[in-house]
């Protein structure tokens, strides 16, 4: 590009500061002098600074946004203020400068409230939880994000939709809400197509769903959201991505004990903790080295692992000791949510009918995403887990049996390779559909993992659930197969039936169906077989 950039030219600029921050400052030389006008002047600089802040050169990105902060307030121009005031703030909160990035911010609400700007009052709200999130306060960074999304739900393609639902979700992840937090980045994957930045947030997603993931004890699905993490945050060169995700790895590889990969993945943290300097990254790797090394009786290693971390504990508590926002913060954070909170109210009735209508809509989707399997739209493993504890304490109470199916596709793994995973997923959905269609009573039924399934059959007898088992196995067996594609072979299944003894566990009674399932393939494939030696073998 020559001469003066066009508008569409910058707003290419603007996009690649962050994506290829060297790059726009490369192409910023020869641009930078006082030439123009100021309302062009104003432009450069933002991408200017920002391009800078996204090198980690936080000093000099502060004096330009600075400027260009007072230039754009003094004159009254709005394009471009609030991306810039939030960016300062991201700045002072990086610093450790609680009051000033929380000042900032508001002045970012402030701006927003005075000009009815949807996308500022968006941007600080999901930069005042922030800064809650950062002095460990979840509860009000939670109510900050969950007002980010309320705004959100008047501009539902907006840029930053995604952003605040990724917030949410890290928010109630720390509160240990991990259904809702699995349901609202399913939400925020949902919007991706709308982010900027659709590489970096969906690192951020999958290293959130990780967490989720290995909080509920479920590593190896962890470990996989991570791997996705590193190979986005890798596309786009994503140090703080890069970082967080071999940390989050390394955590769970330590649950399993697996020390040597959990020692490389926090070399490669610590690598990417120092590219953009973060001593709370470092801080953590510290920690987890120092634990790993004094485990495996590498005490030399220990030792020097603890004197970083004993160096690092100390300046995180002298920090923490200092963020906390002050009253004059507080009181001036009140005032503007009471005026917004008045603006809000001005609003007309159907608007607010129709926001009130978005919420409702949201909390179906959490509710429906936190349970469903996204292919087949069955129930999910987490559903069943809550719903087969729910149904043994039932069958208690009522003094009735109870029996479940366990159910597995004979040689999918063929199928994927001969006709393609497309092909394999389309197999799924019809199981599904066979299932549910046999099971006339409205039996709760999962997808229980990969090509698993499971039907929960309260008040059922053995001989019952037999019965139903059998039902599935021959709808499935006699099913036209080739209707999904031509040349597909019959397809059928081995299903393990069991039914609960006396003050059996639901981990107890998954795994004896589990094992009569393998029995049944070890038997020959296509069969039921119970818990008693009968079995009903294919005719």
């Amino acid at each position: 590009m020559k001469g003066i950039f066009s508008p569409s030219d910058l707003d290419q600029l603007l996009l690649q500061s962050s994506r290829d921050p060297q790059g726009t400052l490369n192409t910023l030389r020869g641009h930078l002098q006082p030439l123009h006008s100021i309302e062009y002047k104003n432009k450069i600089n933002t991408i200017h600074g920002l391009a800078l802040a996204n090198l980690w050169k936080y000093d000099a990105a502060e004096k330009i946004l600075n400027r260009t902060a007072k230039s754009l307030s003094k004159l009254g121009m709005t394009f471009g203020l609030a991306l810039v005031l939030d960016e300062l703030a991201a700045i002072y909160l990086i610093r450790g400068d609680i009051n000033q990035a929380m000042m900032t911010w508001l002045n970012c609400l402030r701006f927003g409230i005075q000009h009815k700007d949807h996308t500022a009052i968006m941007r600080a709200h999901l930069g005042i939880g922030k800064t809650y999130y950062g002095i460990y306060d979840f509860n009000n960074a939670k109510r900050h994000h969950l007002a980010a999304i309320d705004v959100a739900c008047m501009q539902p393609e907006n840029p930053l939709s995604c952003e605040a639902y990724v917030c949410l979700g890290v928010d109630l992840i720390k509160l240990a809400q991990f259904e809702s937090a699995y349901a609202t980045l399913s939400i925020a994957k949902s919007l991706l197509y709308c982010t900027q930045y659709p590489n970096r947030s969906g690192c951020e997603i999958e290293i959130y769903f990780g967490m989720t993931l290995a909080a509920q004890d479920q590593i190896n699905l962890a470990i996989d959201k991570f791997n996705s993490a590193i190979e986005l945050a890798t596309q786009d060169h994503y140090s703080w991505g890069l970082a967080l995700a071999h940390l989050e790895k390394a955590k769970s590889l330590l649950t399993i004990k697996n020390h040597q990969q959990a020692i490389d993945e926090l070399s490669k943290a610590e690598h990417y903790a120092d590219l953009i300097n973060s001593s709370l990254f470092r801080y953590q790797c510290y920690e987890m080295q120092y634990q790993i090394f004094k485990d495996t009786g590498d005490y030399e290693l220990a030792l020097e692992r603890m004197q970083l971390f004993t160096q690092s504990a100390l300046h995180k508590l002298d920090r923490d000791q200092k963020i906390r926002p002050s009253s004059t913060v507080i009181k001036l954070l009140n005032r503007l949510q009471e005026q917004l909170n008045f603006e809000h109210s001005k609003m007309e009735n159907t608007e607010l009918a129709s926001r009130l209508k978005n919420h409702q809509a949201l909390i179906r989707q959490l509710t429906e995403r936190a349970e469903t399997d996204p292919l087949t739209g069955l129930f999910n493993r987490r559903a069943l887990d809550h719903r087969l504890e729910r149904e043994i304490e039932l069958s208690d109470i009522q003094q009735q049996p109870f029996s479940l199916l366990m159910l597995d596709i004979d040689h999918f793994k063929s199928i994927n390779d001969v006709h393609s995973h497309q092909i394999g997923d389309k197999v799924l959905i019809q199981i599904a559909l066979i299932i549910v269609s046999t099971c006339r009573q409205g039996e709760f039924v999962a997808r229980y993992g990969g090509e698993e399934f499971t039907v929960l059959l309260p008040s059922a007898t053995l001989e019952a659930a037999c019965n139903v088992a059998e039902r599935i196995r021959l709808n499935i067996a006699e099913f036209d197969w080739s209707s999904i594609k031509k040349g597909l072979n019959p397809i059928t299944v081995s299903i393990g039936a069991s039914c609960r003894q006396t003050a059996e566990a639901a981990e107890s009674l998954l795994s004896r169906a589990d094992a009569l399932l393998y029995q049944a393939k070890h038997a020959g494939r296509n069969r039921v077989l119970g818990d008693h030696p009968q079995a009903t073998t294919p005719h």
